[in-house]
């Protein structure tokens, strides 16, 4: 009898190590998504993945004045001479502004008036380009008081920084992209240049891609009245092989 009770809770014993090694091997082994054939389904990454964007940080806070800066720099890039001039660039627009901010609050004059500027940015990757766009707000109390974005696009294998005509795949691509703003613009009641319409953007246009579709950015005031802000005007491009086909 002692013998049958011990092989009955030995084959219990067994069955218990069995079931908690099963579902330990479960939990503990990554699932890896296949395809038919068994191959291992893998994304390469995009080469605009590749690079870094690291973050430089300015911070005031005073009884007159409140700074908070974070400012991006590209890192990595396989030509360091574009690499620098670049992050030049865009330290240069924005370096200005916190020192004209710390000599406007003169914090030996008693006051009430708190002046503002606060820069983020946004990263987006999309094949070889990396898209910047980076949201400034300066608050000066009555001598200037904006919110704007600056955009910088750059390709990654080509070390430069791209324009419209770099990604538009038409030599007709500015009358095309004005017809297109103008068209939604007026589907938005939005009255562009006191009702006449946008005629033309210039080489310089500001712009962005994100998720492989091309934005056209203008700041406030400079299509519209101010009180419509900023604008954003997705393009109804498809994007193939590094080219917006401007149809």
């Amino acid at each position: 009898m002692k013998r049958a009770i011990l092989i009955i809770l030995t084959i219990i014993l067994i069955v218990l190590l069995c079931v908690t090694s099963y579902f330990t091997f479960i939990k503990e082994t990554p699932f890896i998504q296949t395809q038919p054939s068994g191959d291992v389904v893998t994304t390469p990454p995009m080469n605009s993945e590749l690079y870094e964007v690291r973050t430089s940080s300015t911070k005031t806070d005073t009884q007159r004045r409140i700074v908070n800066v974070e400012m991006p720099a590209f890192s990595g890039l396989t030509d360091y001479a574009f690499q620098e001039n670049i992050n030049k660039k865009i330290a240069e627009s924005i370096n200005p502004y916190i020192n004209e901010i710390a000599i406007v609050a003169d914090e030996s004059v008693p006051a009430t008036a708190i002046y503002r500027y606060t820069v983020t940015y946004e990263r987006y990757n999309n094949d070889d380009y990396i898209s910047l766009v980076v949201l400034q707000n300066y608050s000066t109390v009555g001598l200037r008081s904006n919110v704007w974005k600056d955009t910088y696009t750059i390709d990654v294998v080509k070390n430069k920084e791209v324009k419209l005509a770099d990604i538009c795949d038409s030599s007709d691509y500015k009358s095309k992209i004005v017809a297109e703003v103008n068209r939604q613009a007026k589907a938005r009641n939005i009255e562009l240049v006191a009702g006449n319409g946008l005629a033309s953007i210039p080489d310089t246009q500001r712009f962005y891609i994100k998720d492989k579709k091309l934005y056209i950015y203008f700041e406030p005031a400079s299509i519209a009245p101010y009180l419509d802000g900023e604008m954003h005007f997705e393009m109804p491009y498809e994007f193939v092989d590094g080219k917006f086909i401007v149809n």
